[in-house]
């Protein structure tokens, strides 16, 4: 192999990773980037709307659902309602949206690679 082989297939290899970085930014324009999870949900591919509904879901799920606590030996149940739970929809929204994408285009890169 001539050293032309050496450059061009890891310029061609780097160039096929940022090729599909830009192609996968674009489809995901302004929807929830992938990996992204809250508890057991999936937010990845959602957008604005879809998250909110699925997390307002969570948020209904979770108030149902009474939480075990133990303190010392003495194991109980609290009521979501009674300690005042809830999911911060808008906030966790906020942040879902902006995972993948806060920083500068080299740690965006770097954050979709991992």
């Amino acid at each position: 192999m001539d050293l032309g082989a050496y450059v061009t297939i890891p310029i061609a290899l780097l160039g096929a990773v940022l090729l599909g970085f830009a192609i996968d930014r674009v489809a995901m324009y302004g929807d929830v980037q992938r990996g992204v999870w809250v508890e057991d949900l999936a937010l990845c591919g959602l957008d604005r709307d879809q998250a909110t509904r699925a997390l307002t879901e969570l948020d209904e799920r979770l108030r149902r659902t009474p939480l075990s606590v133990r303190i010392g030996a003495e194991p109980f149940q609290l009521e979501p309602a009674e300690i005042g739970f809830r999911v911060d929809v808008e906030r966790t929204l906020t942040l879902a949206l902006a995972e993948g994408r806060d920083g500068n285009p080299f740690s965006q890169l770097g954050w979709w690679l991992a």
